[in-house]
């Protein structure tokens, strides 16, 4: 199964001629890579350009999940949210920051996430053959997850599911310096 990823600098407001932004750079706007055959993960970066260029935030977020993987392949109790979240707060504190500080959530990391992981795995939970001379008959099963991330006053993103399209609108309330979530498409 195939599938496209693209994401949009999100206009041209206050940028010099000839600047494309942090959504055409591989690494830092966007990357896409397949694990072991196994696990697919797209990141996909917007926001502060520069300070996400430094970070290089795409692929480092990619490298995280990875390094991570057991903890939200084999473990329930960690969201692959909070995994990005980390990762995002971890990366900016290595970089200088040019985003400016708001008083609202107080952090200069300004920045929204989307996240596709697919993969597969046995279940364990099927029922096997009771003959010692036939091979496991485990199921497998697919999970397609769309995890988000932002540290913007909003995030908004739209995506394609079972042919309809989606839109997601968030927003940081209650001065919460993040929000995150997840979405199940299996």
């Amino acid at each position: 199964m195939s599938y496209i990823n693209c994401t949009s600098s999100g206009g041209n407001l206050f940028k010099d001629s000839g600047r494309i932004g942090c959504a055409g750079v591989i690494g830092s706007g966007i990357y896409s890579d397949i694990y072991n055959d196994a696990i697919k993960v797209t990141v996909m970066c917007s926001g502060n350009g520069e300070d996400i260029l430094q970070m290089g935030l795409s692929r480092n977020i990619y490298e995280y999940l990875i390094l991570h993987k057991d903890e939200f392949i084999i473990q329930s109790d960690k969201l692959t949210c909070d995994l990005i979240s980390e990762v995002c707060f971890e990366s900016s504190r290595k970089v200088y920051l040019r985003g400016g500080v708001d008083e609202f959530h107080g952090t200069n990391l300004y920045v929204g996430v989307i996240c596709y992981i697919e993969y597969t795995y046995l279940d364990d939970d099927a029922e096997e053959e009771e003959d010692e001379h036939q091979e496991s008959t485990l199921e497998p099963r697919t999970v397609k997850l769309l995890s988000y991330f932002h540290t913007t006053e909003n995030f908004v993103f739209g995506f394609k599911y079972r042919g309809k399209t989606e839109f997601k609108f968030s927003n940081l309330v209650n001065g919460k310096k993040s929000n995150r979530g997840e979405i199940y498409l299996s």
